[in-house]
């Protein structure tokens, strides 16, 4: 959370666990969360205790044991003790996914295994996090941008074919076709045609998707559970509910489209283990699956729940 232009920390019923310190503050991820002072990025444990001391000009939360962290506008990754393991010399690098991190050398994207070995030379304009086994990677062209996948290997498993392209969630990618979305399997045949004029991607077994007379959800075979609305706008269900807009207030919906929140505030992120990040006044503060408070919307943000 942020109060009086400091990061700190809350647990989920609102109460502060370590107090705002920090000039900035990510999430924890794996037990460990990255933050900055005077001195630099340095990891925390829950206690608010230094378990890396803060030396780096950046630092990215872990994954799968090892966080990306930039020295002297260079990349690379350390382990949970702070030892350097892939030493510094990307542009960019992100976080691993199935043993395998996207990285930036140069102007150009690549893929590196855990021990810092490329798996896909940097050839691409842009890749995305692994997941099924597969990437969404980027190629443009003079006046062409394309998305294809590659698999774990490096093997282009679908060509760039794509208007866009996005990582599988539930075994699907939401792809884009001309100006249409629909959804693609790990083959790129369209499981789902495209035929809608916007979509989220699958969350919960359903995607929200728009193909002119409002939002509505679908199932993974594409059929409606939830009809369109013309005076929805929605984001994504996570924990059961999705955050929905109507006017210019933000509500929850359960499954079956029934409002279970209703629209009181300005916005609404998605539920994560019975909490909801909400803000009021321009003030953030969390709710329960109740709509009541736990934590009263008085801090300047408040990030989303932690990994832990």
């Amino acid at each position: 959370v942020r109060g009086g232009g400091w990061w700190g920390f809350i647990d989920t019923t609102g109460t502060v666990v370590i107090r705002p310190a920090f000039h900035s503050a990510l999430p924890f991820h794996e037990g460990l969360a990255a933050v900055a002072t005077e001195r630099g990025w340095g990891y925390i444990d829950h206690s608010g205790a230094f378990v890396i001391e803060p030396k780096f000009d950046h630092a990215l939360p872990f994954s799968e044991g090892l966080a990306a962290v930039q020295r002297r506008d260079e990349w690379g990754y350390i382990d949970r003790s702070g030892k350097l393991v892939i030493k510094p010399r990307f542009t960019f690098a992100g976080d691993f996914r199935q043993g395998r991190a996207a990285v930036m050398v140069g102007e150009k994207w690549g893929v590196i295994d855990r021990r810092g070995r490329m798996v896909v030379s940097p050839r691409y304009d842009w890749i995305d996090q692994f997941s099924f086994n597969r990437a969404a990677v980027w190629v443009q062209e003079p006046e062409v941008w394309s998305y294809g996948f590659v698999d774990l290997d490096g093997r282009v498993v679908v060509e760039p074919t794509f208007t866009s392209a996005e990582r599988f969630r539930e075994g699907l990618s939401r792809v884009q076709v001309g100006d249409l979305y629909g959804y693609a399997d790990t083959t790129g045949a369209l499981a789902i045609p495209a035929r809608y004029g916007w979509a989220f991607e699958f969350s919960e077994g359903l995607a929200a998707v728009n193909e002119g007379s409002g939002w509505g959800f679908i199932d993974t075979s594409g059929n409606y559970v939830i009809e369109p609305r013309a005076d929805w706008s929605v984001s994504s269900f996570s924990d059961g509910l999705a955050a929905v807009r109507i006017g210019d207030e933000w509500g929850y919906i359960d499954r079956t489209g029934t409002i279970v929140i209703e629209p009181a505030f300005e916005g609404a992120e998605p539920f994560d283990r019975g909490r909801a990040i909400v803000w009021v006044g321009g003030k953030y503060g969390i709710i329960d699956k109740t709509g009541a408070f736990l934590a009263e919307p008085r801090y300047e943000r408040i990030q989303s729940y932690s990994k832990r």
